[in-house]
């Protein structure tokens, strides 16, 4: 709501953030030279009798703000009131209010903004990589963590045409209907998408093992053996990733516990490299005897209770 004339508010209906207005419901009355001026030439228009005189006084109200319910109470009266009434054009809670009782205000001054939450748009923020696979119109289930009943299906109305250069994400806008006004604006949401469907090569998510080499997983290959298999990863979706290179359909991998096997297979290779610096670290050394050396010997060799419990070997 915003004044095109200067003037004082002398009556205001409105008193705070968070008020409910109804279509028609009184905001605030404002004392305006200009508006006392031109209604006073409006109803001396109405008075001649002439109608382009009287279309040219009511356009110029109409100019400085007032609106037709108004010029419609000054046609039937013929009067001319000093304070001149504005009504709620729509529905809706005040969300911002700047002024107060016998306040001047200017020719563009924002009095207050009317909100209507019966409507909201929820921002989702989309991964850059993302992007490229959300359309406009594209189904989006939207659920809330803290209004669970308040969840609907929607459509993605609006894709923004840029990208946030400090979290490298995308935004994507989406309208709900909110009757109930249950939606809050700043509520977090979760945001689902529906691409093109299409089969695609994908395993459960648990299974992909990640590290600075990539994406790999353990591949089966009988008789207790395994091998890790290096492979690019595509689209996540409902605990499954999809797989671009790297596996055929029908290839056996491990899906649970396979961080147990890369572990083992980490500590042994491990194991083995130490084992192998020992060794050369005693041939740049002086020849034991036949004593010391029968010593050393018998020192590496395991005995059988340093044998792992399960006999297991990778």
């Amino acid at each position: 709501v915003t004044s095109r004339v200067g003037g004082w508010i002398d009556e205001l209906s409105i008193s705070a953030v968070g008020d409910e207005v109804r279509t028609g419901d009184l905001l605030f009355r404002l004392r305006s030279p200009d508006l006392i001026a031109a209604k006073r030439d409006y109803v001396t228009a109405l008075n001649s009798g002439s109608a382009s005189w009287a279309a040219a006084s009511a356009m110029r109200l109409k100019s400085l703000g007032a609106q037709d319910q108004t010029i419609a109470e000054i046609k039937a009266r013929r009067t001319v009131e000093e304070l001149t009434p504005f009504y709620a054009e729509r529905d809706g809670i005040v969300s911002m209010l700047n002024v107060r009782k016998g306040a001047f205000v200017e020719a563009g001054d924002q009095i207050a903004t009317i909100a209507d939450y019966g409507e909201v748009w929820v921002i989702a923020s989309i991964a850059e990589q993302d992007l490229q696979l959300i359309k406009a119109g594209a189904p989006a289930a939207v659920r809330f963590p803290n209004a669970p009943a308040a969840g609907q299906t929607a459509a993605v109305d609006y894709i923004y045409p840029t990208v946030d250069p400090k979290t490298r994400t995308g935004r994507a806008r989406i309208v709900l209907d909110n009757p109930d006004l249950a939606l809050r604006p700043g509520a977090y949401a979760d945001v689902s998408f529906e691409i093109d469907a299409e089969p695609r090569l994908a395993v459960p998510s648990a299974a992909i093992l990640r590290d600075q080499n990539g994406s790999h997983v353990i591949m089966a290959m009988g008789e207790g053996r395994f091998m890790p298999l290096p492979i690019k990863t595509g689209l996540v979706a409902s605990g499954f990733t999809e797989i671009v290179d790297g596996l055929n359909a029908g290839d056996p991998i491990v899906v649970s516990g396979q961080f147990l096997i890369d572990s083992e297979s980490n500590l042994k290779e491990s194991l083995g490299k130490l084992t192998a610096g020992g060794h050369a670290g005693h041939g740049t050394g002086p020849a034991p005897d036949d004593g010391d050396r029968a010593d050393k010997k018998s020192e590496a060799e395991p005995s059988a209770d340093q044998n792992d419990d399960d006999g297991s070997q990778l």
